[in-house]
Protein backbone atom coordinates (compact mmCIF):
# COMPACT_ATOMS: atom_id res chain seq x y z
CA UNK A 1 0.00 0.00 0.00
CA UNK A 2 1.20 3.44 -0.91
CA UNK A 3 -0.21 6.62 0.60
CA UNK A 4 0.07 9.90 -1.30
CA UNK A 5 -1.51 13.34 -1.12
CA UNK A 6 -3.20 15.19 -3.93
CA UNK A 7 -3.93 18.63 -2.58
CA UNK A 8 -6.30 18.20 0.37
CA UNK A 9 -7.04 14.58 -0.53
CA UNK A 10 -5.24 11.47 0.65
CA UNK A 11 -4.97 8.65 -1.87
CA UNK A 12 -4.27 5.14 -0.64
CA UNK A 13 -3.21 2.85 -3.49
CA UNK A 14 -4.20 -0.69 -2.49
CA UNK A 15 -2.52 -3.52 -4.42
CA UNK A 16 -2.81 -7.28 -4.28
CA UNK A 17 -4.90 -8.67 -1.46
CA UNK A 18 -6.88 -6.97 1.28
CA UNK A 19 -7.43 -9.78 3.74
CA UNK A 20 -6.78 -10.87 7.31
CA UNK A 21 -3.01 -10.72 6.79
CA UNK A 22 -2.89 -7.29 5.12
CA UNK A 23 -5.66 -5.44 7.01
CA UNK A 24 -3.30 -4.25 9.80
CA UNK A 25 -1.14 -2.41 7.23
CA UNK A 26 -4.31 -1.01 5.61
CA UNK A 27 -5.59 0.27 8.95
CA UNK A 28 -2.22 1.84 9.73
CA UNK A 29 -2.22 3.63 6.36
CA UNK A 30 -5.81 4.84 6.82
CA UNK A 31 -4.99 6.20 10.28
CA UNK A 32 -1.94 7.99 8.86
CA UNK A 33 -4.15 9.53 6.17
CA UNK A 34 -6.81 10.69 8.61
CA UNK A 35 -4.59 13.18 10.39
CA UNK A 36 -7.09 16.04 10.25
CA UNK A 37 -5.62 17.72 7.15
CA UNK A 38 -7.18 15.21 4.78
CA UNK A 39 -10.52 16.43 3.37
CA UNK A 40 -11.12 13.30 1.27
CA UNK A 41 -9.84 9.74 1.54
CA UNK A 42 -9.55 8.01 -1.82
CA UNK A 43 -8.95 4.27 -2.00
CA UNK A 44 -7.41 3.49 -5.39
CA UNK A 45 -8.46 -0.13 -5.87
CA UNK A 46 -7.50 -0.63 -9.53
CA UNK A 47 -4.80 -3.14 -8.55
CA UNK A 48 -6.79 -4.94 -5.84
CA UNK A 49 -6.92 -8.64 -6.67
CA UNK A 50 -8.77 -10.06 -3.66
CA UNK A 51 -10.77 -8.80 -0.71
CA UNK A 52 -12.21 -10.94 2.08
CA UNK A 53 -14.64 -10.04 4.86
CA UNK A 54 -11.91 -8.56 7.05
CA UNK A 55 -10.89 -6.28 4.18
CA UNK A 56 -14.49 -5.20 3.67
CA UNK A 57 -14.87 -4.59 7.40
CA UNK A 58 -11.73 -2.43 7.38
CA UNK A 59 -13.10 -0.38 4.46
CA UNK A 60 -16.40 0.09 6.29
CA UNK A 61 -14.48 1.23 9.38
CA UNK A 62 -12.48 3.67 7.23
CA UNK A 63 -15.76 5.06 5.90
CA UNK A 64 -17.08 5.58 9.44
CA UNK A 65 -13.95 7.39 10.61
CA UNK A 66 -14.10 9.76 13.61
CA UNK A 67 -13.11 12.77 11.48
CA UNK A 68 -16.11 12.22 9.17
CA UNK A 69 -13.72 12.39 6.22
CA UNK A 70 -15.55 11.29 3.06
CA UNK A 71 -14.31 8.05 1.49
CA UNK A 72 -14.39 7.21 -2.22
CA UNK A 73 -13.56 3.83 -3.78
CA UNK A 74 -11.80 4.40 -7.10
CA UNK A 75 -11.83 1.78 -9.83
CA UNK A 76 -13.17 -1.09 -7.71
CA UNK A 77 -12.31 -4.37 -9.40
CA UNK A 78 -14.92 -6.97 -10.40
CA UNK A 79 -14.04 -9.26 -7.45
CA UNK A 80 -14.57 -6.39 -5.01
CA UNK A 81 -17.79 -5.33 -6.71
CA UNK A 82 -18.99 -8.92 -6.30
CA UNK A 83 -18.18 -8.85 -2.56
CA UNK A 84 -20.04 -5.54 -2.22
CA UNK A 85 -23.03 -7.00 -4.07
CA UNK A 86 -23.17 -10.27 -2.12
CA UNK A 87 -22.87 -8.54 1.26
CA UNK A 88 -25.21 -5.67 0.42
CA UNK A 89 -22.46 -3.20 1.37
CA UNK A 90 -22.36 -1.50 -2.03
CA UNK A 91 -24.76 1.34 -1.13
CA UNK A 92 -22.53 2.35 1.79
CA UNK A 93 -19.74 3.42 -0.57
CA UNK A 94 -19.28 6.16 -3.13
CA UNK A 95 -17.36 4.98 -6.18
CA UNK A 96 -15.56 6.80 -8.97
CA UNK A 97 -13.89 5.68 -12.17
CA UNK A 98 -10.69 7.66 -11.54
CA UNK A 99 -8.89 9.63 -8.88
CA UNK A 100 -9.50 12.81 -10.86
CA UNK A 101 -13.23 12.07 -10.96
CA UNK A 102 -13.31 11.44 -7.19
CA UNK A 103 -11.57 14.75 -6.55
CA UNK A 104 -13.82 16.67 -8.94
CA UNK A 105 -16.98 15.23 -7.38
CA UNK A 106 -15.83 16.64 -4.03
CA UNK A 107 -14.82 20.03 -5.43
CA UNK A 108 -11.09 19.42 -5.00
CA UNK A 109 -8.45 20.27 -7.61
CA UNK A 110 -6.42 17.43 -9.10
CA UNK A 111 -3.09 19.01 -8.14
Amino acid sequence: MVLSRVGAACVLHVRGELDFDTVPAFIEAVLAALDGACRLLVLDLAALEFCDSSGLDAMLDARANPHHTPLVLVAPTPPLLRVLEITGAGPFFVTAASIQHALACHGLPAT
